[in-house]
C-alpha cells in the first residue's frame, strides 16, 4: 500500500525527498497531512485532489503547491491512473526565498504548465531524483539548489498563466499560444530558440507558426528575435561599458559577426558608432 511521508522525522536530514505515487485499483485514498510544504507535479492520468474544502482537477502537466499542515486526498479518475511526484522539503531549504514562497502559497492554484516551462521542471525533477538516488559529491548542495529552481520556474509558470488569461480575452486560441511563447522568448532572449524550437513550444508546425507571428507582429520569427535581442543590446550599449563581444554573448549570440549584421539591420549602423553617438 502507498504511503506518504507525513512527518519531518521521515525526511533525509538534507531536507528533501521525492516520492513517487503508485495506486492500486482496490486501495481507498485517505486524507492526510504533511508536516511540511509539498508540490504536486502530475506526469499523466487524470484524478482529483480534496484540499481546503475544494476540488482541484489533475492532469498532465499541472502543478499544485501544498501548504503544511493542510489535509488533503487525492483520487484517481477511473482507467486514468495519475503518474505523478510528490516533491516534499522542509521549510528551513526555502528560507532564502520567503517572498517568493509566500506569494507562491498565498492563493492555493493548480498551475497549468505551458510546454515550455513543462520542459524545465521535469528536467529538474529529473536531476533531483538523479542526485537522490546516486548521492554524487555534492549532491546535498546540488538538490538545494534545484529545489530553489524548481520554486521559481512553477512560481514563474503562475506569473506566465495570469498573463496567458489575457491574451485569451484578446486573441483567438491558437494566436494565444504563438503570444504566450513569444512571451516566454522575449524573456529568455540569450537562450538558442531557433523556429523550430519556438513552433515546438506553441505546439504547431513551423509553418502555422510562421504566418500567425508575422500576423501578429509584422515580422518573422527571426526578425522578432533579432529585435529582441538588439533592443536588449542597445541599453548595454549605452548603460555600461562593456566589450561588444561580451554583450553579443549576454544577448544571445555565439558569433560576433552575425550580432553585428543583426544589430546593423536593426539600427542601420553597427554597435560602435551606435554607443558613440548615443554618448
Amino acid at each position: 500500500m502507498f504511503k506518504p511521508i507525513t512527518s519531518i522525522s521521515e525526511l533525509p536530514e538534507y531536507g528533501i525527498l521525492i516520492q513517487s505515487r503508485s495506486h492500486h485499483p482496490n486501495e481507498l485514498p485517505s486524507d492526510h497531512a504533511h508536516e511540511f510544504p509539498s508540490l504536486l507535479i502530475i506526469v499523466s492520468g487524470q484524478g482529483i485532489c480534496h484540499l481546503g474544502g475544494k476540488e482541484y482537477k489533475l492532469s498532465a502537466n499541472t502543478a499544485l503547491a501544498l501548504p503544511a499542515w493542510q489535509s488533503h486526498r487525492i483520487i484517481d479518475v477511473p482507467g486514468k491512473p495519475l503518474t505523478l511526484f510528490t516533491v516534499y522539503y522542509q521549510k528551513r531549504i526555502s528560507d532564502l526565498h520567503d517572498e517568493l514562497i509566500n506569494r507562491f502559497y498565498q492563493k492555493t492554484t493548480l498551475i497549468q504548465l505551458e510546454l515550455f516551462y513543462t520542459e524545465e521542471v521535469r528536467h529538474l525533477i529529473r536531476q533531483m531524483l538523479f542526485e537522490l538516488k546516486n548521492q554524487p559529491p555534492g549532491f546535498k548542495m546540488a538538490l538545494q539548489e534545484q529545489m530553489s529552481l524548481l520554486l521559481l520556474q512553477l512560481y514563474r509558470a503562475k506569473l506566465h498563466g495570469d498573463r496567458w488569461h489575457e491574451y485569451e480575452e484578446s486573441y483567438p486560441s491558437s494566436q494565444t499560444r504563438v503570444c504566450a511563447v513569444l512571451d516566454y522568448i522575449a524573456e529568455h532572449y540569450y537562450r538558442h530558440y531557433d523556429l523550430g524550437n519556438a513552433a515546438h513550444m506553441s505546439g504547431m508546425s513551423q509553418r502555422h507558426f510562421s504566418n500567425l507571428c508575422r500576423k501578429i507582429t509584422g515580422k518573422s520569427y527571426i526578425q522578432y528575435l533579432n529585435d529582441v535581442r538588439t533592443q536588449k543590446a542597445e541599453s548595454l550599449l549605452v548603460e555600461t561599458g562593456m566589450p561588444v563581444s561580451a554583450i553579443a554573448f549576454e544577448v544571445g549570440y555565439e558569433d560576433l559577426s552575425t550580432f553585428y549584421r543583426a544589430f546593423k539591420k536593426h539600427r542601420q549602423k553597427n554597435p560602435l558608432d551606435f554607443r558613440m553617438e548615443s554618448s
